[in-house]
């Protein structure tokens, strides 16, 4: 703690433990920047100098000064404007919701599908539109069926699913992540579909005007249906393929939607 001087030739002789502070707070030849730097004055000085400093350049700190706060004024304007514009969203969103059928949670929709003898690999069976969530992603269902590789008298369905352009895109989170998963009573299996591992061009938002993405993203795995179980007994055969949920890291959001599927040959 014995007296040393100021390493900045101030000529303050000062104990050790005090040298620090008498530097950054106190010595006159600490170099500073300007009051002003704020709003665009770039001088570097020593602390002596800055007051002349001030004194000599009031005008031009003025003239930073003002121009600075008209470039607030227009960005509070802007904002201002924004802020409008997303509070007429929200309200045309609040009366979208009251009066959508499209989110209606009671509603049962059911869709008929041939099943023939002879099928073309690929094939769409269903598609079905449906919501995330209330607000929440517009995407779309698809049922396919497969052929190629499967045990004679059978076939694989297995869901898809495609990103639309919905009501609500300017509100979410943009390229979309989570898990849709659907379930079947033909199976007892969850079938998972990972849009977390898709391409970029699956989960992006969709902007032109078809209103749906290019591609979509298949479950992890398909259902076999052997085409005999329809031959027997009742002619008519129902397998109902639900959206259960689609999850995303923050939490689990239930989808009201049953789409029932009815099979016959």
């Amino acid at each position: 703690n014995a007296p040393v001087p100021c390493p900045q030739g101030c000529n303050a002789i000062l104990e050790r433990q005090h040298l620090q502070k008498h530097t950054v707070d106190v010595c006159p030849n600490t170099m500073v920047e300007c009051d002003f730097s704020y709003c665009g004055c770039s001088a570097k000085l020593t602390r002596q100098e800055l007051l002349a400093h001030l004194d000599t350049n009031l005008s031009l700190h003025m003239s930073m000064l003002s121009k600075m706060n008209r470039q607030l004024l227009l960005e509070v304007q802007q904002l201002k404007g924004e802020l409008n514009e997303h509070k007429l969203r929200a309200d045309a969103m609040t009366s979208y919701l009251k009066t959508s059928p499209t989110l209606n949670q009671d509603v049962l929709t059911t869709v008929e599908v041939g099943l023939r003898e002879s099928f073309v690999s690929g094939q769409t069976l269903l598609k079905k539109d449906f919501y995330s969530c209330v607000g929440g992603y517009k995407m779309q269902l698809q049922i396919h069926c497969r052929t190629s590789e499967c045990p004679p008298n059978t076939v694989h369905l297995y869901p898809r699913v495609y990103l639309m352009k919905g009501e609500f895109d300017e509100f979410l989170l943009w390229p979309f992540k989570g898990v849709v998963i659907v379930s079947t009573r033909l199976s007892r299996a969850k079938l998972c579909i990972n849009f977390n591992d898709a391409s970029p061009e699956c989960r992006a938002r969709v902007l032109d005007g078809s209103g749906i993405a290019e591609k979509g993203v298949n479950s992890d795995s398909a259902v076999m249906v052997d085409v005999n179980k329809f031959r027997v007994g009742d002619s008519n055969y129902r397998g109902v393929f639900a959206v259960e949920k689609v999850s995303d890291s923050a939490e689990d959001i239930l989808v009201y939607l049953l789409v029932g599927v009815f099979i016959r040959h």
